[in-house]
């Protein structure tokens, strides 16, 4: 009973340290894990649909213009690219600074704006100005995005051990791409996670004790935490975040040594579990759009018209090819460190070598014990393909943020699978130690 409580208790410790640091990092960036100027600015354009849902909230009510986020301007249209980039700059001013609300409200009718509907109810009852109010509903993010991470290294510890773990926790908070999206109201980055930590857990449960954890809870339970993803973040990054919550239906498929003919039924139901949540908000949304302007008809254009904008490449776009596509996402930066001011650039390409390196340690080694890791980590990878080759016009569009896609969840695994193969080559050296 001593030495349980003793693993307990280093791992309480363990974790415990890594969510303070995940979110003193991720709400006011105090280690500079990122660029200064970066994380105060990134995609506040975007969040600006967020703060303009949250002073038409305000001002007309929280299901005004459907319930959408959008933009808060003196003009009904857009009069240029330029004039709604102004405005969504003008909506952290009209919210902070309690401004006369312009006339006009054009709404983005690509999400339902789960997030700024819970706080639109929220920022009533809160006691402080809008300022804090802002600082309040980020540090929310920040904290739950803090969480998410904490739990995956949670997992990592008890299926891979102590120093898996702690690898893992610390290249993840060394992530600057992690640390400007993790408080930013318009991505919600914790809510990407949502059906994949669902299926984890559920699933490691399951294994250990399959008596109280039923394929139809499963079922239920995969279905509302993709539900909730589409209602927070609408379809942004979609199938990567499909294909993250199957990969721990490989790991344990693997693990559990299924057969094929039942792991092919399993997947079919929790596929047509995820796609009913997607449907279902789909549903919601269109309604959404059906009160903004009348017909249920326009709500379904809308999503189909959406559907090919971000899937079709532009004429101006075709000659870049897949490959260069994919070569491009592989050659930026993974850990452009804001506290370094001359680093070496640790290129997502690079990562790959490095966990393919990794995975053939961990093959030679411990092949049979470690073959559930070795082929979930392979697999994981098809969940940012996915978005780079079914979504590519939109990969192309934002080459300056797309990046996050690589960590849903391909390079969580990365991280732990570099755990694993330190702790095997550790333990190995104090074996010969010992010899």
């Amino acid at each position: 009973m001593k030495i349980i409580r003793k693993i307990k208790n280093k791992q309480f410790i363990l974790l415990g340290l890594f969510f303070v640091l995940f979110f003193l990092s991720y709400t006011k960036n105090a280690f500079l894990i990122s660029d200064s100027d970066l994380f105060h600015g990134f995609e506040r354009q975007p969040e600006g649909l967020v703060v303009g849902r949250l002073v038409r909230s305000a001002q007309d009510g929280l299901f005004s213009y459907g319930g959408l986020n959008g933009v808060n301007s003196a003009d009904s249209v857009a009069l240029s690219v330029e004039a709604h980039a102004s405005d969504l700059a003008r909506q952290h001013d009209l919210y902070i600074n309690h401004a006369d609300v312009p006339p006009y409200f054009r709404a983005y009718k690509s999400q339902s704006a789960g997030q700024a509907l819970i706080m639109g109810a929220l920022q009533n009852v809160l006691p402080f100005d809008n300022v804090h109010k802002l600082a309040f509903f980020r540090g929310i993010n920040a904290l739950l995005v803090a969480l998410i991470f904490v739990l995956f290294g949670a997992w990592v510890y008890r299926n891979h051990g102590f120093l898996a773990s702690l690898i893992t926790l610390l290249l993840t908070f060394l992530s600057p791409w992690l640390n400007v999206f993790a408080h930013n109201l318009w991505w919600v980055l914790w809510n990407f996670y949502l059906p994949f930590l669902t299926m984890l857990f559920l699933l490691e449960y399951r294994n250990k004790s399959p008596e109280k954890v039923s394929k139809g809870k499963i079922i239920i339970a995969i279905f509302l935490a993709v539900f909730l993803k589409c209602f927070f973040s609408g379809f942004e990054f979609i199938t990567t975040t499909l294909i993250s919550a199957f990969v721990p239906v490989v790991y344990y498929g693997v693990k559990e040594k299924q057969s094929l003919r039942m792991f092919i039924t399993d997947g079919v139901k929790y596929s047509l579990a995820m796609l009913a949540g997607v449907l279902a908000q789909m549903l919601i949304l269109i309604t959404q759009i059906r009160f903004l302007e009348g017909q249920f008809s326009d709500g379904v254009n809308h999503i189909l018209t959406s559907f090919v904008r971000r899937s079709e490449v532009a004429p101006t776009d075709s000659q870049m090819s897949l490959f260069e596509l994919i070569k491009a996402y592989l050659a930026n930066d993974a850990f452009a460190l804001g506290f370094l001011p001359n680093n070496i650039p640790a290129y997502f390409g690079v990562l790959i070598i490095i966990a393919i390196l990794a995975l053939i340690l961990i093959y030679k080694k411990k092949k049979d014990l470690m073959k559930p890791l070795i082929i979930t980590t392979s697999f994981s990878i098809l969940a940012p393909l996915s978005w780079l080759v079914i979504f590519k016009q939109h990969s192309i569009e934002h080459m300056h943020m797309d990046y996050i896609i690589w960590y849903i969840p391909f390079l969580l695994y990365v991280f732990c699978t570099v755990g694993v193969a330190v702790s095997l080559l550790i333990s190995k050296k104090r074996k010969t130690e010992l010899e």
